[in-house]
């Protein structure tokens, strides 16, 4: 996955790294790390990114890696997250509220395209994010990522207008949103998406992102800030000092 941004510069992951028990202990993963540094500088990629199991991790810090972190907030709210979002009015009446996953090729590429345009706008206020492609929206947002976490992306329309995204999943522990985004003045299309997407919630967590925060901080409950990891990070050319900007870059990047 590459990452294209002038503030900071391209970057490119690393997955599936695995050695046959036979041929373990001979330092074969370690070469093939190694080669692949070598190759990722002579393309110029100047950070890699990884994830790794805890049993994994210390294999990627002998070889440069070091475990990255993003700031959430949980929020307790001791009822329904349905009954809390229509405790702020009955905005969800005004709404047209389509699901990517259950939706018509027609919605579906009209939803995708809306979240894509707030994806954008709320990126360019996040300095280091990720650039989206439309084929990375369709083919790995719409065809494989919502399925294989067992996602759902919201779009939330007034009339024919989008006015909100967001996209989460309904875990043991509650609702976890992984991204969204609203103006200001729709902020409270973000709650009524929330309480679509898992109105039985009492538990609510999401990435410290300012708009996030301002939809949902306001929200009767106990509230706590929690650290997450956000996989693992390497500066790829020796003693490069972008490092520090990769570790914000990170920060904002444990999205689906």
């Amino acid at each position: 996955m590459a990452s294209r941004s002038p503030r900071f510069a391209f970057s490119r992951a690393i997955g599936n790294v695995a050695t046959h028990p036979a041929y373990g202990g001979r330092g074969l993963g370690a070469a093939l790390l190694a080669r692949t540094l070598d190759l990722l500088r002579r393309r110029s990629f100047a950070l890699s990114l990884l994830y790794a199991g805890s049993r994994q991790r210390a294999f990627y810090e002998r070889a440069g890696w070091r475990s990255l972190s993003s700031d959430w907030t949980r929020l307790d709210l001791g009822r329904p997250l349905a009954a809390a979002a229509a405790a702020g009015g009955r905005v969800a009446d005004t709404l047209r509220i389509v699901d990517v996953a259950g939706a018509t090729d027609g919605e579906r590429a009209t939803a995708l395209n809306a979240a894509a345009r707030f994806y954008d706008a709320s990126s360019a206020a996040t300095p280091g994010a990720i650039i989206r492609s439309s084929e990375y929206w369709s083919r790995w947002i719409g065809a494989f990522a919502l399925a294989e976490t067992r996602s759902r992306l919201l779009v939330a329309f007034r009339g024919f207008a989008p006015v909100a995204y967001l996209a989460g999943r309904n875990t043991e522990s509650g609702l976890e949103l992984a991204e969204g985004f609203a103006a200001p003045a729709d902020e409270p299309a973000l709650v009524a998406l929330a309480a679509e997407l898992g109105g039985g919630a009492t538990m609510l967590c999401w990435p410290r992102v300012p708009w996030l925060d301002a939809a949902f901080g306001g929200l009767d409950g106990r509230a706590e800030s929690i650290t997450r990891s956000a996989g693992m990070g390497r500066a790829v050319a020796p003693g490069d000092g972008g490092f520090p900007a990769f570790r914000y870059l990170l920060s904002v990047l444990d999205r689906f």
